[in-house]
């Protein structure tokens, strides 16, 4: 498949929607596109995730978005009414078996999760239970909802959260295979991330804003600066389509002065790479993504791990905060888990208020160091793709000019290694193909010698197992 950074027809569009419907019988739900964008429309529209971005921005206050995904509707909605009193807002996610489009196999799980009183599945299959059922829960609550549409195919899933009311999709590709595929083409998932998109457009340029969300978090031990450089080409690619409102987050390395570093850094060359590109019309909002690596099983140790995943975004500015429960490192998430670490956040914030991380010497250093990293990468991914952001990634994934460590997705080279320094924050052992600045590559070498002389060790291959199990690691 050859993919450009080129918006689709109109006619090309619900051309492939035809098929995309097809996949499953829910599909013939919603072949009305146009009663779709209705429902949207009559939302209030603090129940909407474009209108609460831009008034948490206005506002300059944080908000926290819960995460959840379980089989059945009567456990849906018992988790939400739960939690109503302290009215959250809500990210939820899809089970692997709908992620992977096996409808049959979700089916049974329903069933079966029906009987035991408890899911037997990861997630909420949104296509099995369609449109209706959906648009239930969403209107059994009072704040917005998000979906992380995930793995290689996720039109259909993109199509039902639009027309049951959540206001928030993801339009990822190179990020979503990295996590989620062993051996989806890029330019395929990219084709189908360009459809999510265009999606999220046509509601919005009918009178039903939804935002288009790139989720900058890989596998969980990436570089901050690497994640960052992806993100802004998915972000341009998802303006090409005509989205209008991006949200786009990074998850957490967990060291303070890098992450806020991050945020900050980011904010800054999302907005000014779509205004170099023509997008000026685009609103951009950055949020959190919380810990993607090991958690602990201990409740007091997980409740820590939740209030650093609130600390750092309040410190960088960051508006919306997504939180894992206490519970990520046992089992599917838990309505007292979630309620527990709403309780931990919110006094958090209240105790927190306004306060931000002055810009002192070394938050300024790790940010131009940052910055110099990402646009060395962006910018010679675009390069490669003559001025074509799709064919650039393409490319530089064959060329190992965007690669990473420990994804399943074999068609990354797989070579760079990273460590952490002796502060704690991440930085390349072996940066591979990575186009960086012989400045940033000796910065991070400097960093990693610091702790080098500190333990009287040579960085190997054995602090990168380190940091693999550094949170839930015993004391």
């Amino acid at each position: 498949m050859i993919v450009k950074n080129k918006r689709w027809s109109e006619e090309e569009f619900f051309k492939v929607r035809k098929e995309v419907l097809s996949q499953w019988h829910t599909g013939k739900e919603i072949e009305d596109i146009n009663e779709g964008i209705e429902y949207v429309k009559k939302l209030p529209k603090e129940k909407t995730v474009p209108f609460r971005a831009k008034m948490l921005e206005e506002e300059d206050r944080a908000e926290i978005t819960l995460m959840l995904g379980v089989a059945t509707i009567e456990l849906m909605r018992d988790h939400l009414a739960y939690l109503e009193d302290l009215r959250p807002q809500w990210a939820w996610h899809p089970d692997t078996w709908t992620r992977s489009r096996q409808f049959e196999r979700v089916e049974q799980a329903i069933e079966r999760s029906k009987k035991e009183g408890r899911s037997v599945i990861n997630g909420y299959p949104i296509i099995n239970h369609g449109v209706k059922k959906t648009r239930e829960l969403v209107e059994s609550i009072t704040g917005s909802v998000s979906f992380n549409v995930s793995d290689r195919d996720t039109r259909l899933q993109a199509e039902m959260c639009c027309a049951s009311g959540i206001t928030s999709i993801c339009t990822h590709s190179l990020n979503d295979i990295a996590q989620h595929h062993k051996d989806c083409p890029l330019d395929e998932k990219i084709w189908y991330a360009q459809y999510n998109a265009r999606l999220a457009a046509y509601y919005t340029e009918h009178g039903a804003p939804i935002a288009c969300d790139i989720p900058g978090n890989f596998t969980g031990w990436d570089m901050p600066g690497f994640r960052m450089a992806d993100a802004i080409l998915e972000v341009l690619l998802t303006a090409e389509q005509g989205a209008k409102v991006i949200t786009s987050s990074l998850d957490l390395g967990l060291n303070l002065i890098q992450d806020v570093a991050a945020y900050r850094t980011y904010k800054k060359l999302g907005r000014e790479y779509l205004d170099k590109f023509g997008y000026r019309d685009v609103a951009f909002y950055v949020r959190s993504d919380g810990w993607l690596g090991d958690h602990p099983i201990d409740q007091g140790r997980a409740n820590a791990l939740v209030a650093w995943q609130v600390i750092i975004p309040v410190l960088a500015g960051v508006h919306r905060i997504f939180l894992k429960s206490v519970d990520e490192a046992v089992s599917l998430t838990t309505k007292e888990g979630n309620r527990m670490a709403l309780m931990n956040a919110r006094q958090l914030l209240i105790m927190m208020g306004s306060q931000r991380l002055p810009e002192g010497p070394e938050l300024k250093l790790e940010m131009e160091m940052m910055e110099k990293e990402v646009k060395a990468i962006v910018d010679k991914v675009i390069e490669v793709g003559d001025g074509d952001v799709a064919v650039g990634m393409v490319k530089a994934v064959e060329y190992g000019i965007l690669d990473t460590q420990f994804s399943p997705w074999r068609h990354f080279k797989g070579k760079v290694l990273l460590v952490r320094d002796a502060q704690g924050a991440i930085r390349y052992l072996n940066h591979a193909g990575l186009p960086l600045p012989k400045e940033v590559i000796e910065y991070h070498k400097e960093k990693i010698a610091e702790r080098e002389r500190k333990e009287k060790r040579k960085a190997d291959i054995e602090w990168v197992i380190e940091n693999v199990t550094m949170v839930s690691q015993p004391f």
